[in-house]
């Protein structure tokens, strides 16, 4: 079924939807749109109407609702929208009236283009700009009403920041003359600590935004407006990492121009965030030159075997995290430049735990992220297979990753069995669960009072159906 029947009015498939994300839960709701097309739209709107997106768990990085959340502030009314709000909305008036300013446009028509290119900026979130500092969910309802008049550097930077995003040249070059005196806003300065105008950015500082873009031609022209050596190769080091995250050749060989003694935490960082091969291999041989030549300087320089082996460990590591990332292109790569294969464990980079190594089955999180592929290549190539490897597969319900796991010797152990079945029926996952069923039988009975205790316990009747066929 591709969303309700014409004759439902609307706003009556609106309150629909609304009641069935309050009623499934945050959870659940999210699946809703996995039904249809017309669904995911339904439900993606029913979701941020209802206020669940101020659900912690819903707000990862990297969510997709970010950009729909942010245009359903944009388009609150004047008294209700926080200071960096209104600023965006002065940034499309502004840069609107700019591309439009010889031609004749009514009102109608000049509020809609204004409406266009508030989404085109929306849509910047969350890979090319980060999610800010003022755009957390729960925050923002109390984000202190401040009046705009003395924002106009502010509104400027972030037009600057938002040409750079949507590579809009004759925006730049008419704004670039106004920071000759605050290099600071075009790349984060170090060394600059005029209070007056340390702004926080609205959307993120230009050059970084142009280097993630790839928008060569506005990269150089931000680059050369900067006249400090420091903070210019401060800007470089930025562009990197920015060119780098999105993939990007040509920004990253305009930032590359320059060597400086700094960059070879720049270039292992670059290194852990490309997902690209064409752009790892173009750092690849800088870092390794550096490597050596830190290896040089050293008190006791590194013998010729302790520089191998340090690359091995980077390479493996890097290998570790393109599976965690399921970047099977990359991991292949890496294995040909001299990482072992034998990938085990992924560590957490990000882990607080104190003292610890936090590691998780690579094996696992292909699973959990539904690659088969990448599972195949990695139990191919050594890997073994986690205890929750079988779980992760059953809870995002992808039947070729269980099958996976079930064929390289997935432990038949009561408590994964029960854990899996539990993960298939929360899913929702039907194919899977009949796939388990099937693969365990006989199931002891207790496993399955308890898969079906889930099953009613949370109104899953379908679920429910699937087991009592298979008492």
């Amino acid at each position: 079924m591709d969303g309700f029947p014409p004759s439902v009015p609307p706003e009556v498939t609106r309150l629909i939807f609304l009641e069935a994300v309050k009623a499934r839960g945050s959870k659940r709701a999210v699946r809703l749109r996995l039904v249809s097309r017309s669904w995911n739209l339904e439900a993606t709107e029913a979701l941020l109407e209802s206020g669940m997106f101020y659900d912690r768990s819903m707000q990862n990085p990297v969510s997709p609702f970010w950009p729909k959340y942010l245009m359903r502030q944009l388009r609150r009314r004047e008294s209700l929208c926080s200071r960096p709000l209104r600023i965006l909305r002065k940034v499309a008036q502004r840069t609107v009236s700019f591309r439009t300013r010889t031609q004749e446009t009514d009102d109608d028509t000049y509020n809609r283009w204004i409406e266009e290119y508030l989404w085109e900026i929306c849509q910047l979130y969350p890979r090319c700009i980060r999610v800010p500092y003022w755009l957390d969910a729960p925050s923002l309802e109390l984000w202190p009403i401040e009046p705009i008049q003395d924002a106009e550097l502010e509104i400027k930077q972030a037009m600057l920041a938002a040409a750079a995003a949507t590579n809009d040249l004759a925006l730049v070059q008419e704004l670039l003359p106004s920071f000759q005196d605050f290099p600071g806003l075009i790349s984060q300065d170090g060394e600059y600590h005029d209070e007056d105008y340390k702004l926080q950015p609205v959307l993120g500082y230009p050059i970084e935004i142009a280097a993630f873009q790839g928008h060569v031609e506005i990269l150089s022209m931000l680059l050369g407006t900067i006249e400090s050596p420091l903070h210019l190769e401060d800007a470089r080091a930025d562009g990197i990492l920015a060119a780098s995250r999105g993939n990007q050749i040509g920004t990253l060989d305009l930032c590359l121009k320059s060597k400086h003694q700094g960059y070879n935490d720049t270039l292992v960082n670059a290194l852990r965030t490309t997902t690209s091969v064409a752009v790892f291999d173009r750092i690849f041989p800088l870092w390794k030159d550096l490597l050596l030549d830190d290896g040089r300087s050293h008190w006791k320089p590194r013998s010729h075997t302790e520089n191998q082996l340090l690359q091995s460990e980077f390479l493996t590591d890097r290998f570790h995290a393109a599976a965690g990332q399921a970047n099977l292109d990359m991991m292949k790569h890496l294995v040909q430049l001299g990482a072992s294969s034998r990938c085990v464990y992924h560590q957490d980079r990000d882990s607080h735990l104190p003292n610890t190594r936090y590691l998780r089955n690579c094996v696992s999180l292909a699973a959990a992220s539904g690659h088969s592929e990448v599972m195949a290549y990695l139990l191919e190539n050594g890997a073994e297979i986690g205890e929750g490897t079988l779980g992760a597969a059953s809870m995002h319900g992808n039947a070729d990753c269980v099958r996976i796991a079930l064929d390289y010797g997935a432990s038949h152990d009561d408590n994964i069995i029960c854990e899996s079945l539990i993960r298939a029926v929360e899913g929702e996952h039907e194919e899977v669960l009949r796939l388990l069923l099937h693969s365990f039988a006989p199931l002891e009975e207790e496993l399955w009072k308890q898969a079906l205790d889930v099953a009613r316990n949370e109104g899953l009747l379908s679920m429910a159906a699937v087991l009592e066929e298979h008492k």
